[in-house]
């Protein structure tokens, strides 16, 4: 079988609170990150698997553009950057983070 192993990890990376509304305790922006983690036995399978679950994750995000309710918009846009190909064992290991920004105002 294939000897392979993905992680999915979501988690915001900077917070940005702007004050761009009178009378808001937050208006500003959340930085996000979706980072994809990828083991794998083959190494010529690594980056095609990698690219297929980052696809995956772009895939939700533009399909969630918009109004995320109590405050939250995404605009669409993000960013990807790959990490390089690194061998763990037996194993070549890499990662991709899937950035992006979603604009919050809270009361």
């Amino acid at each position: 079988g294939i000897g392979q192993s993905a992680t999915l990890l979501l988690y915001c990376e900077r917070i940005e609170n702007r004050l761009r509304e009178k009378f808001r305790r937050f208006s500003g922006t959340l930085h996000m990150v979706a980072e994809v983690r990828l083991s794998e036995d083959r190494p010529d399978w690594i980056n095609p698997l990698l690219q297929v679950h980052v696809d995956g994750v772009i895939a939700v995000l533009d399909a969630n553009r918009g109004c995320w309710g109590q405050g939250m918009h995404f605009g669409g846009g993000y960013e990807v950057v790959y990490g390089p190909i690194r061998q763990g064992g037996r194993r070549v290991n890499q990662s991709a983070k899937i950035s992006f920004a979603v604009e919050t105002s809270v009361e």
